[in-house]
């Protein structure tokens, strides 16, 4: 009775790993948790439903990372958007998603430096020179390594200096 009971339980646990996979496959990560945690209930130290549920919440919070970014982007957040975006890892079934996002954002840095360098002409007045040094702030949101944005900051900050700007 017992051995029976042992694989009436043991079928059931595997049913629901075969059930929690599937839903993993379909990115259904609150149906799959469901299942994965009815595992947990049957066999608490099953550790593949463990790593399951872990792995599920990073998905989870990948999902919610690249959402958050793409509604960051749009209200023309970019280094808001930049940050949450590169926290997705390459393991991630978000990652190709995210990548495309940062790509979008290096493309939008491009229009934007093309948008500096256009307001720092020689006969720029403050306004357009303080606009110039939001731009590139942006652009520095999105990409902190690109020697071309300290240049053209310094040359906006030079020139704020020269025409003695408010800022």
């Amino acid at each position: 009775e017992q051995a029976e009971a042992q694989r009436k339980l043991k079928n059931e646990i595997e049913a629901l790993v075969e059930e929690g996979r599937e839903q993993e496959k379909q990115k259904l990560w609150d149906e799959a948790m469901k299942m994965w945690q009815q595992v947990l209930d049957r066999d608490p130290a099953h550790e593949t439903a463990v790593k399951a549920i872990n792995r599920i919440r990073t998905n989870q919070r990948n999902k919610k990372d690249l959402e958050e970014g793409r509604r960051l982007f749009k209200l023309k957040e970019y280094g808001k958007a930049a940050k949450l975006l590169r926290k997705i890892k390459d393991s991630s079934p978000y990652f190709y998603d995210a990548k495309g996002e940062l790509d979008r954002l290096q493309e939008t840095k491009g229009n934007l430096l093309i948008t500096a360098r256009s307001l720092l002409v020689k006969r720029a007045k403050c306004p357009q020179l303080e606009e110039a040094l939001s731009v590139l702030g942006q652009c520095k949101e999105i990409d902190s390594k690109d020697e071309q944005i300290f240049e053209l900051l310094d040359k906006a900050k030079n020139r704020m200096q020269q025409k003695r700007c408010q800022k």
